[in-house]
Parts: C-alpha cells; sequence; structure tokens
C-alpha cells in the first residue's frame, strides 16, 4: 500500500512528515478518491474548476501514455503548458510512474 504525508497539528506550524518512497499523485489524488470526494473541487484554474475525480481521469490517461511511449524511471522529460490542469495531471502521472526527479520552474 502506498504511504501518505501525515500532518501533526499539535504544534505550530503543523509539522508534516513524508515516507520515504513518497508518491505525490497518491497522496494529492488516491487518497480524495478512496474517501469519497471525487465530485469535490481539487482546484479552479482559468479554464474553471477541476474535480478529483476529472483530475484522476487525466493522471491516469497521461500516466498510461507515457508507458506506451516508453518511458522509463530516470529518464528525462520536458513539460511546457499552457493550462493549469493540463500541467498538474502531467506532473502527478509522472510522480505516478515513480518517473519525476525534475526541478519545476514556475514564471
Amino acid at each position: 500500500m502506498t504511504q501518505l504525508s501525515h500532518a501533526d497539528h499539535s504544534v505550530s506550524p503543523p509539522r508534516i512528515t513524508f515516507p520515504r518512497a513518497y508518491n505525490a499523485a497518491a497522496d494529492l489524488v488516491e487518497r480524495h478518491m478512496a474517501s469519497g470526494r471525487g465530485n469535490e473541487i481539487a482546484f479552479i484554474d482559468d479554464a474553471g474548476p477541476c474535480s478529483y475525480a476529472s483530475l484522476a481521469q487525466r493522471v491516469n490517461r497521461c500516466a498510461n501514455a507515457w508507458r506506451r511511449l516508453g518511458l522509463r524511471i530516470e529518464d528525462r522529460a520536458v513539460l511546457l503548458h499552457d493550462s493549469v490542469v493540463r500541467l498538474v495531471s502531467v506532473v502527478l502521472a509522472l510522480q505516478c510512474l515513480l518517473l519525476l526527479r525534475a526541478r519545476i520552474a514556475i514564471p
């Protein structure tokens, strides 16, 4: 089973711990889907709201496309998107494949 991050709110600021093999896609998307929050809004960009269910579908489609293209662990990829939803989907898909070893620059 995928390990998730944990926030200790008994201290201020909260202490957040991450497991050694951290998967952001599981933590940020799958955890909400498993809790029945698929229809809730994950985030909003210029195109409008995006639910966790929609984001999960996008991440899954993208991860499968990377697999079909033969992307492997430690391969490099350049990402350029004009949409926050698409960029988040691609980054989480790469994380889902445990491929993301990148520096992300946000202009």
